[in-house]
């Protein structure tokens, strides 16, 4: 393996017990992309057949890739407004056209996430 390859390795950085910190060279991901971002971290970790029982409990994220990332227009209020929800949880999702579903069904689906149900 190259020195450059070996360098954009994740790398175990902590191991205690059962937990597992691991760490990403920020090179690996898209400035400002948050949802590639999300999907390369979770998705890595994930894939690894190795091991059967896995939680993801934490994501930090180095001061570059905050700043990278504007969030969302109206900020995490704004949004609980627009959906009518004081404290539950959001849950970031994508919804793909490619499945075939009706305006009207992706609408529902949508409200429904973005209200944390």
């Amino acid at each position: 393996m190259t020195p450059d390859k070996r360098r954009l390795k994740a790398k175990a950085y902590e191991i205690k017990g059962r937990k597992v910190k691991v760490a990403y060279p920020p090179e690996l991901f898209e400035s400002g992309n948050m949802s590639q971002i999300l999907s390369s971290v979770s998705g890595n970790i994930f894939g690894m057949r190795a091991i059967r029982n896995l939680r993801l409990e934490d994501v930090r994220w180095p001061p570059g890739i905050i700043r990278s990332f504007c969030g969302p227009q109206f900020g995490i209020h704004g949004i609980r407004k627009i959906f009518g929800v004081k404290k539950s949880r959001s849950q970031p999702r994508s919804r793909s056209p490619k499945l075939g579903c009706r305006a009207r069904s992706t609408r529902e689906q949508v409200t429904k996430h973005g209200s944390g149900g």
